[in-house]
């Protein structure tokens, strides 16, 4: 059965049919216990065969830890976008629910080289020259989440020292334990600065300047 209703897959064809100029490189590191692991790998099977400009590829972590852990990766199940360009965008959990439109829109921002970040928000985040980690835990049901995972992986591809990454809160309870995770969207930068809420793009840049 398919995860993405057809009425869907259609539209987004189309979309990318009309949208996508190059292609996006989509790489799945699974792990042996994965809790959502068939799910995740039947929505990008499902996703990739939308489009010839979707090229994906299903790693084991243990066989490709090397590559994994120089692309950030330590944990599964986690999805990663764009290394091929230099950009650190990963989803750590299933991109379902709500998230599914963050990781589509993920898909046409990386292929165009387009996203909506101001010419202020450019100029800022051109200053960054060190590396930053940018955690944005998430629930599936969340209605305004894809908001602050879409921003934070449009930092990203603006600045490739930025790492951004969408924490699934239930699949990855530990870490959501760590990080005291109590209401989402909570965006965690450096282990230094944690803020709650899909805010406005200058509060979260404010944000990000004050943990870089």
């Amino acid at each position: 059965m398919s995860l993405i209703r057809e009425g869907d897959k259609e539209e987004i064809r189309k979309m990318f049919e009309n949208e996508l100029k190059d292609s996006v490189k989509i790489i799945y590191f699974s792990g042996k216990n994965d809790a959502y692991g068939k799910q995740i790998e039947e929505i990008l099977g499902e996703v990739s065969k939308l489009s010839n400009k979707i090229i994906y590829e299903k790693k084991d972590f243990e066989s490709s830890k090397e590559e994994a852990e120089k692309l950030g990766i330590t944990m599964t199940p986690c999805i990663s976008m764009g290394a091929d360009k230099g950009y650190k965008i990963k989803y750590s959990g299933i991109p379902s629910g709500y998230e599914f439109s963050s990781f589509i829109e993920d898909i046409k921002h990386i292929s165009t080289g387009t996203n909506h970040v101001s010419d202020e928000a450019k100029e800022k985040l051109k200053s960054i020259g060190n590396p930053v980690k940018i955690l944005v835990f998430v629930t599936p049901t969340c209605p305004y989440c894809p908001r602050a995972v879409s921003m934070a992986h449009q930092f990203a591809m603006e600045n490739k020292n930025i790492d951004a990454s969408m924490i699934e809160a239930i699949e990855y309870r530990e870490l959501s334990e760590k990080y005291n995770v109590m209401a989402v969207p909570k965006i965690v930068i450096n282990d230094k600065v944690e803020f709650e809420g899909a805010v406005p793009e200058k509060i979260f840049l404010d944000n990000l300047m004050k943990a870089v």
